[in-house]
C-alpha cells in the first residue's frame, strides 16, 4: 500500500498541490527537465530525475528564510534542532537587506529618489561586510541543563504540513486543521464566493459577541487582508466563516434570500441550544447566555437545523472521499486493525495511515456535535 493512497482527499494532499489544485510534484518535474538537466548537462555531470529530488528535498526541509538578499538558504547548524511549538530557541535575521548586494547600511545601490540600481549594474564600491548583519539562533525561554534543545519550523504548522514538508508529525497537535474550500476537499465556493464573503463581513462582528463561548465555533488568528478561514479546528469546532458559509447555504436553498437579523438569530440560537445540550447532559439546570437574547422562535430554531446538517454533510462527504479507495467509508475500528497491520519497516505509510486516523476523528467529532444540534434545533422548531 502506497503512503500517497492513504492522504488522498487529506489536507495533506492539499499540501502537496497549489491554489489552482495543480501538482507541485508536477511543477518540480518540469523545472528538472527546462532547467536543472540541461544545467548539469552542460557541465558534463550526469544528472539523474532520482538523484535531484533527494536533493531538492534535502534543501527544502532545510533551508531557511534569511534576508531580502540570501532569500531562502541552507544556514550550517541551525538545521540541527528538532521541531516543537513548544520551542527554545529560533532563527533570528534583519530582513531589510538591501536586495541587490545584501548590504544591512547604506550602500552604492540606494538612491536619493528611494529608487535601486539593477544588481548587474556597476557601483562605484564595494561594500564592506557589516560585523553586526548575522544570522542569529536565540533563545526564546529558559533552558534546564540536560533537555534537548528545540527550534520551531513554524508556530502554526499542524501535522498535515510537517509531515508533508519534514516527514514527521507530533502528537496532540493543536494546530491541526481540516479546510474547505480548496479543490478536492468537499467543498469550493465557485461563483456564489463574492456573495458569500459579502454576508460573511456583515455578520462576523457581531458573531463574535455572540458566540464567543461557544464550544462548537471558533474564531481564527487572521490578518485582516486574508480570506475568511473555512475550517475545523483539532477540537472538533468550525470556524465563523463555515458556520456562516452554512447559515446562507441552508438559506439559498430554503428561500433564495438571506436575511442579516435572521443570520443573526441563528446564531443566538446557537447558543440557546449549546446551553440545552449542556443541561441535557449534566441532567441539572443551566442558565442560558444573555447573549442568546429572547426565545429564537421556530424559524431560526428551524435554519439552525439546517446548518447543522449541512455541517454535517460536508464531514461526512470528506470522510467517503478521503484515503485509500477501497477503504473509504471504512470504520475508524477497520482503519486501526489495517495501521496494526502494516509492518514497523512501512514507516511512510504508517504515517500517512496515522495522520489520516488523526483527520477522520475530528470530523467525526464534528459531525457528531452538529447532529446533537440539529436534533435539539428540530425539537425547538416543532414546539
Amino acid at each position: 500500500m502506497a503512503a500517497a493512497e492513504w492522504i488522498r482527499g487529506s489536507e495533506v494532499e492539499r499540501e502537496l498541490h497549489n491554489d489552482e489544485g495543480g501538482s507541485l510534484q508536477g511543477e518540480i518535474d518540469v523545472f528538472y527537465v527546462s532547467d536543472v538537466y540541461p544545467l548539469l548537462s552542460s557541465m558534463d555531470m550526469q544528472p539523474t530525475h532520482a538523484g535531484f529530488l533527494r536533493a531538492y528535498s534535502l534543501v527544502c526541509s532545510r533551508a531557511f528564510q534569511i534576508d531580502a538578499y540570501h532569500g531562502l538558504s541552507m544556514v550550517p547548524l541551525a538545521d540541527a534542532f528538532n521541531h516543537s511549538h513548544e520551542n527554545h530557541v529560533q532563527l533570528a535575521s534583519e530582513y531589510d537587506v538591501c536586495p541587490a548586494c545584501g548590504s544591512l547600511s547604506e550602500c552604492p545601490h540606494d538612491r536619493e529618489d528611494g529608487s535601486l540600481l539593477q544588481a548587474d549594474q556597476p557601483i562605484a564600491v564595494t561594500p564592506s561586510i557589516d560585523p553586526t548583519d548575522t544570522v542569529d539562533m536565540v533563545t526564546m525561554r529558559s533552558i534546564p541543563p540536560g533537555v534537548e534543545v528545540f527550534n520551531t519550523y513554524g508556530e502554526t504548522l499542524g501535522n498535515a504540513a510537517l509531515l508533508a514538508r519534514y516527514g514527521f508529525m507530533v502528537n496532540d497537535s493543536e494546530a491541526d486543521t481540516v479546510t474547505f474550500g480548496w479543490p478536492g476537499s468537499s467543498l469550493e465556493l465557485g461563483s456564489d464566493e463574492s456573495y458569500w464573503n459579502s454576508v460573511y463581513d456583515l455578520v462576523v462582528k457581531p458573531a463574535e459577541g455572540i458566540l464567543a463561548s461557544s464550544s462548537l465555533v471558533y474564531f481564527p488568528d487572521m490578518e485582516s487582508e486574508m480570506s475568511p478561514l473555512l475550517s475545523i479546528d483539532s477540537d472538533g469546532r468550525v470556524s465563523i466563516a463555515l458556520f456562516i458559509w452554512a447559515i446562507v447555504e441552508s438559506m439559498s436553498v430554503e428561500c433564495g434570500a438571506e436575511s442579516t437579523g435572521l443570520i443573526i438569530s441563528v446564531l443566538r440560537c446557537l447558543l440557546r441550544v449549546e446551553a440545552l445540550r449542556d443541561m441535557q447532559e449534566r441532567d441539572e439546570d443551566t442558565e442560558i447566555p444573555s447573549e442568546a437574547g429572547s426565545s429564537p422562535g421556530p424559524i431560526a430554531a428551524h435554519f439552525l437545523a439546517q446548518t447543522a446538517k449541512e455541517l454535517g454533510n460536508i464531514c461526512r462527504t470528506r470522510v467517503a472521499n478521503m484515503g485509500r479507495v477501497e477503504y473509504r467509508g471504512a470504520s475508524m475500528e477497520v482503519l486501526g486493525e489495517v495501521f496494526d497491520g502494516l509492518p514497523a519497516d512501512r514507516h511512510k505509510t504508517r504515517l500517512a495511515l496515522e495522520y489520516l486516523l488523526g483527520e477522520r476523528a475530528v470530523l467525526d467529532v464534528c459531525a457528531a456535535g452538529w447532529e446533537e444540534v440539529k436534533n435539539i434545533a428540530d425539537t425547538v422548531f416543532l414546539e
